[in-house]
């Protein structure tokens, strides 16, 4: 069993963060598509300037002065550090009932679905 060494658990932690960077490049492609669906219509539509609030200041924004994408670049940085870096700060979330399941070591690392949600 796996979770039973130190190698194992390193080992399922590795699998866990290669599967959060999968989910988390994959999102990216549709977050672009949407910024520039988003962009489109704002420029589109736009008929004033508008105040937005940057760097804790209000500042006048005029998307009609903008210039017309139609290609936008998503950059995914999920950290720095080594592999073992990342996967240390990974918490597995899983169901209450199945806390109990994992050896003692690896609970710390474990969050239950009521602990995540608040």
């Amino acid at each position: 069993a796996l979770n039973k060494t130190a190698s194992g658990v390193s080992q399922l932690i590795t699998q866990a963060q290669s599967r959060i960077e999968a989910v988390a490049r994959s999102l990216s492609d549709g977050l672009r598509d949407l910024f520039l669906l988003l962009h489109q219509v704002t420029l589109k539509h736009a008929t004033k300037a508008e105040k937005i609030r940057l760097s804790n200041e209000w500042k006048p924004v005029d998307p009609r002065e903008w210039v017309r994408r139609s290609n936008l670049t998503i950059q995914v940085a999920l950290g720095a550090g080594s592999k073992e870096m990342q996967a240390a700060q990974v918490q597995l979330v899983v169901p209450e009932r199945l806390v109990k399941a994992f050896p003692e070591s690896l609970r710390p690392q474990l969050q239950t679905l009521s602990q995540f949600i608040s």
